[in-house]
C-alpha cells in the first residue's frame, strides 16, 4: 500500500483551490465527519459535496459524526444553489434533489 500524499496546504472555509486549472471554492460542512468540505465550481456552479451530501439515505451513526452540527450543514445546504451536486456515492443530483435529502435529514426526529 501506497503512503498517503505529504500535506502541502491547509484549507478552510472560502479558501480557493486549483486543481487542474480550475479554481473550487471549500465550503466546510462538518456533521458527518468534522472536517467535511465540499469543492464548489463557481463557473458550472457544480458542488463536489463528498459525505457531507449524496443521493441516498444519510449516515450519522458513525465515530466523530455529530448530528446537531451535521443538521447545520443539511439547514445550509437547503438553501444552496447549484446546477449539480456530485456526492461521494450514488448518482449525481440536481440542486432540487439536494434539497429533498437535506428536508428529509432535517424532517428526522432529533
Amino acid at each position: 500500500m501506497q503512503a498517503p500524499a505529504p500535506l502541502t496546504e491547509v484549507v478552510r472555509e472560502g479558501s480557493t483551490i486549483d486543481i487542474g486549472g480550475v479554481g473550487f471554492t471549500v465550503l466546510h460542512l462538518p456533521g458527518h465527519s468534522p472536517g467535511s468540505i465540499a469543492l464548489f465550481d463557481t463557473r458550472t456552479v457544480g458542488l463536489f459535496s463528498g459525505d457531507a451530501i449524496y443521493d441516498g439515505g444519510l449516515v450519522d451513526d458513525l465515530s466523530g459524526c455529530d448530528k446537531e452540527v451535521y443538521r447545520n450543514t443539511m439547514s445550509r445546504l437547503k438553501d444552496t444553489e447549484v446546477s449539480i451536486v456530485y456526492g461521494g456515492h450514488g448518482n449525481p443530483m440536481s440542486q432540487e434533489r439536494m434539497h429533498d435529502v437535506a428536508t428529509t435529514y432535517l424532517d428526522r426526529p432529533v
